[in-house]
């Protein structure tokens, strides 16, 4: 009767122990599903933006599930409404759009490329091929060694223009310049000379000097 009750005892045990390992395991798996489900990468479809352009309403393609989402620093062009992006989730809950697939902007509309904070591009030759070229810029400053402009028809407009240079060469077939007010030139030395007629004209014309 002794052994009877001892070996129950052990098969209980046995049991006990089995059940035990496997509410281990079912939590364990249970863990690592809750854990695959957050850290996804998945298609999605941009349904809202928000006004900061950094926060983005998605739905995932092929499934009914809505989630809020961030746009990463590496995703330069700007998502908007009806782009299909890739979008990839983690651990902590967090989702990020990584890259826009196929951009639901029209041809007339513009594509924005947003750049973080302070940008700087390295390149050993960069080289920039449009029909049309548009700089707009709060402040603007060019360095260079060497800077050759070649173009067809040139057109500055400026409420102050400034010049300094060590030595200036200017060659025209034909120059016309217009002040309306008062044009003075200050120098060391003038030296005008013309090949065929020179002519001053002007209601009064005056010529000082010490010698002429």
């Amino acid at each position: 009767m002794v052994n009877e009750l001892e070996e129950v005892g052990q098969q209980y045990q046995e049991a006990t122990t089995k059940d035990n390992n496997l509410k281990l395991l079912f939590q364990k798996k249970k863990q690592e599903l809750e854990v695959m489900e957050k850290n996804f990468l998945s298609k999605a479809t941009v349904l809202q933006v928000a006004p900061n352009n950094k926060n983005y309403l998605i739905v995932c393609v092929g499934q009914d599930l809505h989630l809020s989402a961030i746009k990463a620093s590496s995703c330069l062009q700007q998502p908007v409404v009806g782009d299909v992006v890739s979008v990839q989730g983690f651990e902590d809950g967090s989702v990020y759009i990584l890259a826009v697939l196929e951009s639901n902007v029209m041809a007339t509309e513009q594509t924005i490329l947003e750049l973080p904070n302070n940008t700087l591009i390295k390149a050993k030759e960069l080289r920039v091929e449009t029909q049309s070229y548009s700089l707009s810029s709060e402040q603007h400053q060019l360095n260079t060694v060497t800077f050759n402009l070649v173009a067809s028809n040139v057109k500055q407009v400026s409420e102050n223009f400034e010049v300094v240079a060590n030595l200036a060469l200017s060659s025209f077939v034909n120059s016309h310049r217009y002040v309306s007010d008062t044009d003075r030139v200050t120098a060391l030395n003038i030296n005008y000379s013309s090949e065929a007629v020179s002519k001053f004209s002007g209601k009064v014309t005056m010529l000082n000097g010490h010698e002429l």
